[in-house]
């Protein structure tokens, strides 16, 4: 029997850093292969000082590290959507080539509040307020449960090395702007503040399996087998059926099926949603919503 192989993302700091450690343990007890990545944005001069530690702790603890880089030239619009997007893309397609079994990333329960109350604070819908996933797709977050401060504690007394990232500090980024003004305003207002974040993010998530449950349930009556002339990379959706399922479950089991057809990363926004069930509602047996040309 083949090991289980975890494809484990470091930066370098504290978090990977850490989720390193304790995976280097389990492994040892759980007989499972990790393998690192690291992924140099190349967008500050230290850049390749953090390259440089993730090397050598790979070579520490007597692992396989792949090195992959990113050019800042190619960035498009925000620096952090852009580097995250290609980021996953580059695991993903490291995993799937390498036959990894796992992507294994360090969120943990600080970076979920963040993204929780960015989303609520744009005013974003309730799907969105679940924050960051602790499973999807081949991707797992085991200590997004873990808050920050357990895991410095955790660093400090297993003298766990690592390197700070100098750009953490630079507000102009949004996230960090919210982790390192915003939110301790937030908490010094109200005490009991990261808490509210995390019931807003488990409510999501509770309405969130409730509405899986009924995709579960009706799936194979909407996503049709494809025929030989149809391509690969296609969904055949049974009109009737799809228009049984509540708005939510719809709109959730579509952006699932365009995941995993792996093609290019599409920013869905509300205009598109909209073109897609007017496309829906009034299309005929056969016709096609080509994703190239409807949504860019």
């Amino acid at each position: 029997m083949q090991k289980v192989k975890i494809l484990i993302g470091i930066s370098g700091g504290i978090d990977s850093m850490v989720l390193l450690s304790v995976l280097s343990i389990l492994k040892e007890k759980y007989g499972f292969e990790i393998i690192l990545i690291h992924i140099n944005h190349g967008y500050q001069k230290d850049a390749y000082k953090a390259e440089q530690f993730c090397v050598k702790m790979a070579d520490n603890y007597a692992v396989k590290i792949h090195i992959m880089y990113l050019n800042p030239q190619e960035i498009s619009g925000s620096f952090e959507a852009w580097s995250r997007q290609k980021r996953y893309r580059i695991m993903e397609n490291i995993a799937e080539k390498y036959y990894y079994n796992w992507i294994v990333t360090a969120h943990h329960q600080d970076d979920n509040i963040e993204t929780v109350y960015m989303k609520n604070k744009q005013n974003s819908n309730w799907i969105s307020l679940i924050g960051i996933r602790e499973k999807l797709r081949k991707i797992r977050r085991p200590m997004l449960q873990v808050s920050k401060e357990i895991i410095t504690s955790y660093a400090i007394n297993n003298l766990i090395k690592w390197v700070d990232d100098p750009t953490n500090k630079d507000n102009r980024f949004l996230r960090n702007n919210i982790r390192n003004q915003l939110i301790p305003k937030e908490i010094i207002v109200d005490p009991d503040f990261k808490n509210k974040m995390i019931n807003l993010s488990k409510r999501s998530m509770v309405r969130f399996l409730s509405i899986q449950k009924e995709i579960d349930k009706n799936k194979k009556y909407i996503v049709q087998n494809k025929s030989k002339d149809e391509k690969k990379d296609s969904i055949v959706l049974n009109k009737q059926n799809l228009l049984k399922i509540s708005n939510d479950a719809r709109k959730i089991l579509v952006h699932q099926l365009i995941s995993e057809l792996k093609v290019n990363e599409f920013s869905l926004t509300s205009g598109h949603w909209s073109t897609f069930w007017q496309f829906i509602k009034n299309s005929r047996t056969g016709t096609v919503f080509e994703l190239d040309t409807y949504i860019s």
